[in-house]
């Protein structure tokens, strides 16, 4: 699922591929940003794209905003742990 118009200075979009954007289809409601402008606008551009394979081994999927909360880093990381 993408959730703005595709860059034509991309190759091609992850759908295209199959890929999904598994934070999104697994949250499809929630409001989370990773990152905030200056003005306190927040997006979401840190994504984990994946293949219905890969997402499948996936168990949580979730954003960590401690590390933006601290001042250690301007992004909350997406993280997510993958079974073996």
């Amino acid at each position: 699922m993408m959730l703005g118009p595709w860059s034509s200075s991309q190759s091609v979009p992850p759908r295209r591929l199959s890929f999904c954007d598994l934070w999104r289809r697994r949250n499809p409601a929630v409001r989370e940003f990773s990152w905030f402008s200056t003005r306190g606008n927040g997006f979401r551009i840190d994504h984990a794209f994946l293949s219905a394979t890969l997402a499948a081994r996936v168990g949580s999927i979730r954003y960590s905003h401690h590390e933006r909360l601290a001042g250690i880093s301007d992004h909350s990381p997406l993280i997510l742990d993958l079974g073996t």
